[in-house]
């Protein structure tokens, strides 16, 4: 198959879109998100934005990209992946995801976008 395939994910209420981001969103915001995610796990391996800056900004020739949902300044969701031509494909791999525990319907939008 040549060109772009849509995938059938429902929105499931989400309101706008995710954003493209160049580089990761602000540390305190991510900061923040993580904080609210990790409430509710039991075990978890530190996303702070340190972490992530390092996993996924700091390498030379990364080719990872951002997308965040933001409202009233408050970051939502945030998503890192990247898009790789290879096997005779186009390949996405999804790297992270973290979704605000009480803004749940928005992870599916999030990811199709």
């Amino acid at each position: 198959f040549r060109g772009r395939l849509r995938l059938p994910v429902p929105i499931l209420g989400a309101r706008g879109r995710s954003a493209e981001l160049g580089s990761l969103p602000d540390a305190e915001k991510v900061d923040r998100l993580w904080e609210r995610v990790r409430a509710g796990l039991s075990v978890a391996r530190e996303r702070t934005a340190s972490y992530l800056a390092e996993r996924f900004e700091a390498k030379p020739g990364s080719r990872y990209r951002f997308r965040a949902i933001e409202r009233d300044g408050e970051l939502l969701a945030l998503a890192i992946y990247c898009c790789l031509d290879k096997h005779g494909g186009r390949i996405g791999y999804l790297m992270e995801s973290m979704v605000d525990p009480a803004h749940g319907s928005l992870a599916p939008g999030l990811i199709r976008d």
